[in-house]
């Protein structure tokens, strides 16, 4: 038995079921976003992101399954390394895709993505991410990525995989006005 909580889930009408779960987009003061390689699909990048635990009244919410995704797949800390800034909390912003795999296998049609978007703090991370991130798998949780870069969001949907290419320019979507206010603040 599984000592991690169940996911949330949402079912459509047609009766399909789809797990919840929450991506972190972590971009630092080029615009650039974070990525990570996985380790058991090389060349497969992607944000930290994961199930959003189901604990009855005390669920989580998309940001906090965010920031605990980037913490436990890459050691980033909320307030020391990453601020948070806005979350899709609303179902009608998600994405669903097909997925296969254990997925399929308990009882999902795939999964049902939320992103929660949040900007580099620290200074060191935002040059060099792989110096700053610790991806041997935090909160008892096994590694999921083999290395870390921060690449412009264009290129990131353009090299994802297709059945997962909808969430990330839904992701591009809502962040760019976010991300692009950040931006002219900053210069």
């Amino acid at each position: 038995m599984s000592s991690f909580a169940p996911s949330q889930y949402s079912m459509t009408p047609d009766g399909r079921k789809w797990r919840k779960c929450a991506a972190a987009c972590v971009v630092n003061s080029a615009g650039d976003v974070l990525v990570g390689e996985r380790l058991k699909i090389s060349g497969a990048w992607g944000a930290p992101q994961g199930g959003m635990d189901d604990r009855g009244q005390q669920s989580e919410t998309v940001m906090q399954a965010a920031s605990r995704e980037a913490f436990e797949e890459c050691g980033l800390r909320c307030g020391e390394h990453i601020q948070p800034v806005a979350a899709q909390e609303d179902e009608s912003l998600a994405v669903r895709y097909e997925a296969g795999g254990w997925l399929k296998e308990a009882g999902f049609a795939g999964q049902q993505l939320h992103w929660a978007l949040f900007f580099v703090v620290d200074p060191t991370l935002d040059r060099d991410c792989a110096s700053v991130c610790d991806l041997s798998g935090q909160n008892g949780e096994a590694p999921e990525f083999a290395r870390v870069r921060w690449q412009p969001l264009d290129e990131v949907i353009a090299n994802m995989w297709p059945a997962k290419r909808g969430p990330y320019q839904a992701l591009q979507t809502w962040a760019t006005p976010l991300i692009e206010e950040k931006l002219l603040k900053q210069r």
